[in-house]
Order: structure tokens, then C-alpha cells, then sequence
């Protein structure tokens, strides 16, 4: 991070500073804007807390990046977490050019696909077995096969989880 210039900070839920390899909200305090002043501005992303930068300055590093609180899957009795699907194991089922999961209940998903060749019942069981051990939950899963490149948000980003459940 350019701490010359911006003031970092990575916060668990209570507000307490995080350490290397723990996640939590990017908070950040711009150090040269003096027109209009940026402190303690909630971003409302999600980072992981890297080790300090190896380059020998010793400033703090941000290991990933993993985006906004919507982002994160919902399981039934409310937890939250970082979603992983699997998808480079998607490869060995299909070729799959772009996906989506809209979870739209705590216990429904929607996987959206785009593919060249129609898939069948056997491939989406196949893939639904990679999403299930993935997210380590076995939610209900709907498969719906898409003609083409999949919507972007308003903002132009694409979103390959997107969680509209409570």
C-alpha cells in the first residue's frame, strides 16, 4: 500500500484492527486531500491483510482484494463467507465461458452459464457437485443455460456471485 499518501486500515465487525491473513472492511484516510478531506472513509470492500511489503520499506501490503459485503454467501443459519465455486475444476465437465451464481433464498442459488454447446442433465449434476463442494453447503441449485455474455452492473463490473438473500 502507498502509505506516503493514504492511511489504510483493515477492520473486523467490532472495529479492531485485523491481522496478516484475517479479513475485514477497508477503511481508508486519504493523507493529501486537503479540499475535501477523506477520514475513516468505509469503502465498502473487503480485503485480506497481506505481510509487509518484501521490497525492503516494510510497508503493509493487502494479500486480496474480495469486494463488497453482497458478495459474500449466505448459508441458512445466517453465517456469511467468501464464496468459492470451483470453477478452473469447471473445465473438466464443459467449457464454460462465463458464469454467474445469484443466490436468491439462504438455502437457493441460481447458476448462470454461458457455454458453446447446450449441456445436459449429466454435465449440470456434475458441475453442481464441484459449486456444492466448493461452497460447503449443499444449497438448492437452478441451473439456466444463457445465449450470451452475461449483464454488468450499472457501474459496467462484472459479478460472478452476487447475493440478494438476507
Amino acid at each position: 500500500m502507498q502509505s506516503e499518501s493514504l492511511y489504510v486500515e483493515i477492520l473486523d465487525e467490532s472495529g479492531q484492527p485485523c491481522r496478516h491473513g484475517e479479513v475485514g472492511r477497508v477503511v481508508v484516510t486519504d493523507l493529501h486531500n486537503f479540499a475535501m478531506p477523506l477520514v475513516r472513509y468505509v469503502i465498502g470492500d473487503y480485503a485480506e491483510v497481506g505481510a509487509a511489503c518484501t521490497a525492503g520499506r516494510g510497508l503493509p501490503s493487502l494479500r486480496r482484494v474480495l469486494g463488497r459485503r453482497r458478495n459474500m454467501v449466505v448459508f441458512p443459519d445466517g453465517r456469511r463467507h467468501w464464496p468459492v465455486t470451483g470453477f478452473r475444476q469447471f473445465a473438466s465437465v464443459a467449457r464454460i465461458d462465463q458464469y454467474q451464481l445469484i443466490q436468491h433464498t439462504r438455502d437457493e442459488i441460481e447458476v448462470r452459464l454461458v457455454s458453446p454447446a447446450i449441456l445436459g442433465r449429466e454435465e449440470f449434476q456434475e458441475l453442481g457437485a464441484i459449486i456444492t463442494d466448493a461452497l460447503g453447503h449443499r444449497f438448492r441449485l437452478r441451473f439456466r443455460q444463457m445465449p450470451g455474455p452475461l449483464p454488468r452492473t450499472s457501474g459496467g463490473k462484472f459479478e460472478e456471485f452476487v447475493c440478494l438473500a438476507q
